[in-house]
């Protein structure tokens, strides 16, 4: 491949990994489950048994002060309790929801594709990029759209020459990542 042949090669190689990095985006937004912060029940117990603690020694503390409230200090301090505890599981409730309001937007997608549909395509992509006479450890978006750019500007009309220009003007840590998704991807697809 040379000149026009490569660089029309190239640009539906970039193509087909956008579509690539899209599917592989939607696939991951519904196959995983986003983590929630969840509070454990001996959290929960140690929570409520401090603010129990708290409120019924400040209502032991006031009533001591007050002569006439002395005959009634332990129903006052078993209502303080079970008012902390209501208190407590309102709060824990309205805390709970808000984190559901702000994780539901997250997990939309944007295609509307099975997840079967998504293998597929992903699959079909996968062969293509493999069909492609481009060496394998090169078939990233950041290399192609490098090469691509590179044939554009008249540095390189093969694809040994975009190949050595790419090793010296490219960033090696973003293709790494790219590789390596994309080696995952095969590894998904193929088996």
């Amino acid at each position: 491949m040379v000149g026009t042949e490569l660089s029309q090669h190239l640009q539906q190689l970039e193509e087909q990994l956008t579509k690539l990095m899209k599917s592989y985006q939607d696939y991951e937004s519904r196959n995983s489950q986003k983590e929630q912060k969840t509070i454990p029940l001996l959290r929960h117990i140690l929570y409520v048994a401090a603010i129990i603690f708290i409120s019924i020694t400040a209502t032991f503390v006031i009533c001591s002060f007050i002569v006439d409230a002395r005959k009634f200090i332990t129903y006052i301090a078993a209502a303080q309790a079970i008012l902390s505890i209501g208190f407590y599981m309102v709060f824990v409730r309205k805390m709970t929801k808000d984190m559901e309001k702000e994780q539901k937007p997250q997990l939309k997608s944007s295609s509307t594709n099975s997840i079967y549909e998504l293998d597929q395509q992903r699959f079909a992509i996968l062969k293509e990029l493999a069909a492609s006479p481009i060496p394998h450890n090169y078939i990233t978006p950041t290399a192609i759209t490098k090469m691509n750019q590179f044939v554009k500007s008249g540095m390189c009309i093969t694809i040994d020459e975009c190949t050595t220009q790419f090793n010296r003007e490219s960033k090696k840590q973003k293709h790494e990542e790219e590789l390596k998704l994309i080696q995952k991807l095969q590894m998904i697809s193929y088996h």
